[in-house]
């Protein structure tokens, strides 16, 4: 298991999401989250790929962990969770269960998408720019096809990695 201590100060580096920032029970949310994220993962870059992935795909907001998508958010209702993970051939038990504030819920979409992380990273086996690859799997392009928010992506996984 990673250290908590250590993903909940990663954590603590990225921007609040703007809805969030008045929000009395963030910290709440985010002692949750790095939890989950600590919990699943198996070796640091996991757990930076996690919280990179959360922060880009959702802003980990509040509302979004809570499956209060809008609807032109969270693919337009075709995804779910911090983590923007999609059914999937999930049953709706399954897949709904990745919402909601509570640790089990979040514990579940954590490890759905470090499982998919690790699927990318396969698929990805021998790419030049493994980082980058597996963000791009991870978002359904494939290893080589470029995405728009890649290199932010790379920016967040580098600087939680110095956390870690």
């Amino acid at each position: 298991m990673i250290s908590l201590a250590a993903v909940t100060a990663a954590l603590a580096t990225l921007p609040v999401y703007h809805e969030d920032r008045a929000n009395p029970y963030k910290g709440a949310q985010l002692a949750t989250v790095a939890l989950a994220v600590a919990s699943v993962s198996r070796t640091r870059e996991e757990a930076a790929y996690l919280i990179a992935i959360g922060q880009h795909e959702s802003g980990l907001s509040f509302r979004v962990h809570f499956g209060l998508c809008r609807s032109f958010e969270c693919d337009r209702g075709k995804a779910l969770s911090l983590w923007q993970l999609h059914a999937n051939g999930r049953t709706d038990e399954i897949w709904h269960g990745f919402v909601g504030l509570s640790l089990d819920n979040t514990k579940a979409a954590a490890s759905a998408a470090v499982r998919h992380v690790r699927f990318a990273q396969r698929l990805c086996r021998g790419e030049p720019d493994m980082i980058v690859a597996t963000f791009r799997a991870y978002n359904g392009s494939g290893c080589r096809k470029p995405t728009p928010t890649e290199r932010a992506r790379v920016a967040t996984f580098q600087a939680v990695m110095r956390k870690l």
